[in-house]
């Protein structure tokens, strides 16, 4: 099993993230660079574009791990509660093999932990910032029964151990503004012990693994999902006056009122009250959000960044991807340098109910054709999508950038003698 945690040594990381802003070309715009994330391993991803940019790499050569969250017991996808599984996928953005599959606990009433299948937005899944957990969010129904105002469960799958831990189970009445059958969609952890989930009328808690308990940070709007960046809390606005991507200063852990700033609402499309923004994810200066806003189908869009909390969504052709989505899609973004690689995935039936990859061109700010990786099989649903290069593609590239640094210090070195000779 690969896991996401793997330490890099701070001077290097210091010198490979100088290289990444020398190197990389025909950025449209030069905005604050921001983390992926807001977590340590997945920060790599700037280092790995402004190597393979001097490798001249093209978007097929890098290697991924891939990790699905999958819902459904292999008879049919209902609105009652559905098993889940973590699939991990190993391969490139044009082709992957499935790696292995662990299945979530579903039958002992003390641990198990299910989702309604029908809620698509409600099975996102992230990577905790210290690399070792994936979080994702369910109740304590048991498969078919419907999920009602059954316990909340947070799901931990422990990569290291590859185990899951579903001990946090929160009672329907510990949480405000909780109505029938509205839970909450996505959560995300620090470090396997801090937890922030959000959802359509809970609003946005703080709580710890193996609590009954959680503690409102905020609780009178509709939040979708959730991620950090640059270490403050995000969440999607999924509809009205307010929608867009919210922010906290900081991670929270008390009620802290409705937002501290909200960006990502503006352009054509994107200020009706009726749309709804899903999954999102940063990539460097780039910022991809999904949204049901821009007609008969929902659209992955793209934002830039041209300040502190100011980003402008792209208008025009070819500056949304609306080809292959049906149903709301939860996807990844990795910034490798001259472009940004997406992996996503639909509930949308059919051949839609599956892992898919497009690439986003930086010097052409379009979207590639998307390529079809997976499908998520008979009976099932794929839902929240998590990806980052695999760490033998860091050791060569690594490398690379120790030969980058060698010669970059060389050259320094030569001027200065030059110039005392």
């Amino acid at each position: 099993m690969i896991s996401f945690h793997t330490e890099l040594n701070k001077n290097r990381t210091k010198a490979l993230n100088h290289n990444n802003t020398t190197m990389k070309r025909n950025r449209p715009h030069t905005g604050k660079q921001i983390d992926p994330t807001g977590c340590q391993p997945l920060c790599r991803t700037l280092i790995v574009g402004a190597l393979l940019t001097f490798a001249g790499s093209t978007t097929a050569s890098a290697v991924f791990d891939v990790y699905v969250l999958r819902k459904g017991d292999g008879v049919a996808v209902t609105g009652s509660a559905q098993a889940h599984h973590i699939d991990h996928f190993s391969g490139s953005s044009e082709s992957v093999s499935l790696s292995n599959s662990w299945a979530a606990p579903s039958t002992d009433p003390n641990t198990r932990i299910t989702q309604g299948g029908s809620f698509a937005t409600y099975s996102q899944l992230t990577p905790s910032l210290d690399g070792n957990y994936l979080t994702f969010m369910g109740r304590s129904a048991a498969v078919d029964d419907a999920v009602g105002t059954t316990d909340h469960v947070v799901g931990m799958f422990n990569l290291q151990t590859q185990s899951f831990d579903t001990t946090t189970r929160i009672p329907t009445t510990e949480v405000e503004h909780q109505s029938g059958g509205r839970g909450f969609r996505g959560g995300i952890s620090t470090d396997g012990s801090n937890l922030w989930f959000t959802g359509r009328n809970p609003g946005v808690y703080h709580s710890t693994v193996g609590s009954n308990t959680a503690t409102s940070v905020a609780n009178t709007w509709e939040y979708n999902l959730i991620g950090i960046n640059n270490g403050d809390l995000h969440v999607s606005r999924r509809a009205g006056s307010t929608h867009g991507i919210h922010r906290w200063d900081g991670l929270p852990t008390t009620e802290v009122g409705n937002m501290d700033v909200r960006f990502a609402d503006e352009g054509s499309g994107w200020d009706n009250d009726n749309g709804q923004y899903g999954s999102f994810a940063f990539a460097g200066d780039a910022l991809f959000v999904t949204n049901t806003a821009f007609g008969a189908s929902d659209q992955i869009s793209v934002f830039f960044n041209d300040g502190p909390d100011v980003w402008n969504v792209l208008d025009g052709p070819g500056q949304s991807l609306s080809d292959t989505i049906n149903g709301v899609p939860h996807l990844a973004a990795i910034d490798m340098g001259d472009y940004v690689q997406i992996f996503y995935t639909n509930e949308g039936g059919g051949d839609n109910n599956a892992l898919y990859s497009v690439a986003w061109d930086r010097s052409t700010q379009t979207f590639d054709t998307p390529i079809h990786l997976a499908d998520a099989g008979e009976g099932y649903g794929f839902a929240g999508v998590v990806a980052v290069p695999e760490p033998s593609t860091y050791a060569l590239l690594l490398g690379l950038g120790a030969m980058v640094m060698v010669v970059t210090i060389r050259r320094r070195r030569n001027r200065v003698l030059s110039a005392r000779i």
